[in-house]
């Protein structure tokens, strides 16, 4: 759709009227699919104003007349082609559509679900339920959520939307009848070669699973597969009771610092919620394999492992983390205790923020400057702006005045300092704001 929504849009003035009535013709051909694109493109041809103003105008009231061509052309379209165009006239929110048509369309795309793209399926039932939901589509959720699906793990574009769909349809045949659909997801994700990952199943009530425990620990121990680790790991650390923690721990111990991403942090995230203890040792020496000079590819440890669990042994090896001489490490960890930490934290940033402070001060210049084909000193900045984030926007306690203040104060350089005072004055007018209000409640 996009090449062919560029070559008309190139085209010579001159050209706009011919391209517009072999546009206006193909509307009128069963056969043919008519996309939002092809409406917005017909609308730019339609401009003759210069001005970017009155285009707008003008491109506003093109849209309107060719919305209404394809609903005019809608009744004779036939298979594919009706699908998607049901789907153009029904997504696109158009200020002409009635309550009445809206819900004839949604029936005919109910009807015709399986004849839209496998993407467009996917959004249909992402996010146009409302209108799609009915008892007569629940073979169609049935076939969908059954689709095969031999490697869930892998991001292959073919495999991310087969899986987005096969999750879509399952959530709303979960809706219309729980129990059978209950029933699917435990028969796709109770064996050692699952076909579904723990975040396609999100929309299922929290559960465990411990029957189907040992089957998937067995399968993460004899496979080197990452994509297929990172399933087995999230479906334990989602459905698990614990029962496997030594196989996960031995597997750990081997793999830790050379792991990919989602493997290693959703299996550290298992070991710190059943065995926190033991599960210490794994986690600090997955943050000491990163850095610079290290093999490790993951510099998001902490963020990796909060996905599935956050516990206080984190929060303690996220503060040792501050004195990491990577800053990259060093924010990872600051991140995490921004949304995760508490009021036993705010101390040990502060002083990070200090020290990092008197390391820069008089030195703004040398922090901010950019040579061009640089991208300078990021890794510096970052640090300062999640260091000054931890303190003033922490979850773990509000930020006082007075810390805000202190903040301010130990700012380098005017990018940041220009920030954290809109922050503050922000801050002065919710605070002002607050206080009106808490005025007004009666007695």
């Amino acid at each position: 759709m996009y090449e062919c929504a560029f070559g008309p849009d190139g085209l010579r003035e001159e050209l706009h009227p011919i391209a517009l009535a072999a546009m206006k013709r193909l509307i009128d051909v069963p056969d043919f699919p008519v996309s939002s694109w092809f409406l917005n493109t017909m609308s730019v041809l339609q401009l003759s104003d210069a001005d970017p103003d009155m285009q707008r105008e003008e491109r506003d009231a093109h849209t309107d007349a060719n919305w209404a061509l394809a609903l005019q052309s809608f009744p004779a379209k036939e298979g594919k082609a009706r699908a998607i165009t049901a789907q153009t006239l029904s997504s696109s929110q158009h200020k002409q559509i009635t309550l009445q048509q809206k819900t004839e369309l949604g029936g005919i795309l109910a009807a015709s679900l399986k004849d839209l793209p496998a993407e467009n399926q996917a959004r249909e039932l992402q996010y146009n339920w409302d209108v799609l939901r009915s008892a007569g589509l629940l073979s169609t959720l049935e076939l969908l959520a059954k689709t095969s699906l031999k490697n869930p793990g892998s991001n292959e574009m073919n495999t991310h939307t087969t899986r987005e769909l096969k999750s879509a349809a399952l959530q709303r045949w979960f809706e219309v009848d729980p129990e059978s659909a209950h029933e699917e997801a435990l028969r796709q994700i109770g064996s050692s070669d699952p076909s579904l990952t723990a975040d396609s199943l999100a929309f299922l009530p929290r559960e465990k699973l411990p029957q189907f425990e040992s089957l998937w620990a067995d399968a993460l121990m004899a496979t080197d597969d990452y994509q297929r680790e990172a399933v087995l790991v999230s479906l334990m650390a989602r459905f698990g009771t614990g029962s496997v923690v030594s196989q996960v721990r031995e597997k750990a111990n081997v793999k830790v610092g050379e792991w990919a991403c989602a493997p290693q942090g959703t299996a550290l995230a298992y070991l710190v919620e059943f065995d926190p203890a033991l599960a210490r040792p794994p986690v600090e020496r997955a943050v000491k394999e990163r850095g610079k000079g290290k093999s490790a590819r993951n510099r998001s440890v902490f963020q990796d492992i909060s996905l599935n669990a956050t516990v206080p042994v984190l929060t303690e090896v996220a503060l040792k983390t501050l004195e990491d001489p990577d800053p990259e490490v060093t924010v990872d960890a600051l991140i995490y205790l921004m949304s995760y930490g508490d009021k036993s934290a705010e101390q040990p940033v502060w002083n990070r923020y200090v020290e990092w402070s008197e390391e820069w001060w008089g030195r703004a210049d040398v922090l901010e400057s950019r040579e061009a084909g640089s991208v300078g000193n990021w890794e510096g900045i970052g640090l300062r702006e999640n260091l000054a984030r931890a303190l003033i926007e922490n979850r773990g306690w509000l930020a006082t005045p007075d810390l805000i203040s202190r903040v301010l104060d130990r700012c380098v350089g005017e990018q940041m300092c220009a920030i954290e005072a809109n922050r503050r004055s922000s801050e002065d007018r919710t605070r002002t704001v607050f206080s009106f209000c808490l005025s007004l409640r009666p007695e």
